[in-house]
């Protein structure tokens, strides 16, 4: 334990980047997720990056999960925090990239886990030429609004007005900074008796009035103290979710009575 607070002292006082890595989990983890946290954890051994990596259980409240988790990297002393959802795939080259970037906050892109089956026809039914196993890209959202008229960069970086947190790579500055800024966001854990920075919470939009998640309300309250929000548009990540596989002779009968079967 003190060896490795003293690396990442040492890292710090050289200014090198050190990459801490979680999020909350319900259940279990899905096997993509951990083969890309165990492909993270080697990409930054290759390239001398002190890493760690912390899953928060045993909290019902996405928003609370999240702000222990981060309250948890900033006692790390790590310079980076990569928070990931336990059913989201990705890559470490992406988050790589991401922290390699400079900017502050930097999400990657992730599908919504809501199946759009008319789109997937309409798409196919337009350019009949797709291969049907890329049907999986078209079916789910995207969970980024962007700015309007914004273009991704030579860095592939789209600046945005919210992302998702699913995967997020957020700098240790730029909470700290949150911190300052938003010195009455806090409360008290009563399960652990901590006092944690109200980072993430449940939100109506003051203007709109529709209910915000707590990623979307997290990116408002950065924007508004002067961070921009990043996605990085061409990394790859997989949503992974519960999907119904139906037998339904009926509707398979009705689609031949049609004249559709050829």
């Amino acid at each position: 334990m003190g060896k490795k607070f003293k690396q990442i002292k040492n890292q710090a006082k050289q200014n090198l980047p050190s990459l801490y890595a979680g999020g909350p989990i319900a259940h279990e983890m899905h096997p993509g997720n951990t083969m890309g946290l165990l492909e993270l954890q080697r990409d930054c051994m290759h390239n001398n990056i002190a890493f760690k990596w912390k899953m928060v259980h045993g909290s019902s409240i996405l928003t609370d999960a999240r702000n222990v988790l981060l309250h948890s990297f900033l006692e790390s002393g790590y310079s980076h925090l990569f928070m990931v959802d336990s059913d989201i795939e990705f890559t470490g080259k992406d988050v790589l990239r991401a922290m390699a970037s400079g900017e502050s906050i930097v999400a990657l892109p992730c599908a919504k886990r809501i199946a759009n089956f008319d789109l997937a026809v309409e798409v196919l039914r337009k350019y009949p030429e797709i291969p049907a196993r890329n049907l999986p890209a078209y079916i789910g959202g995207m969970n980024f609004l962007p700015i309007d008229e914004e273009r991704p960069d030579s860095r592939m970086l789209l600046k945005a007005q919210r992302a998702g947190t699913g995967a997020m790579i957020i700098r240790r500055e730029a909470l700290l900074d949150f911190r300052e800024k938003y010195p009455d966001r806090w409360y008290l854990n009563t399960l652990t008796n901590q006092r944690l920075t109200e980072f993430f919470r449940f939100m109506v939009h003051p203007e709109t009035k529709e209910h915000w998640g707590e990623d979307f309300g997290f990116c408002m309250d950065m924007r508004a103290i002067g961070y921009d929000v990043n996605v990085l548009v061409d990394a790859r990540t997989v949503h992974h979710g519960s999907f119904g596989y139906e037998t339904d002779f009926a509707k398979l009968a009705t689609n031949y009575m049609e004249g559709n079967h050829e």
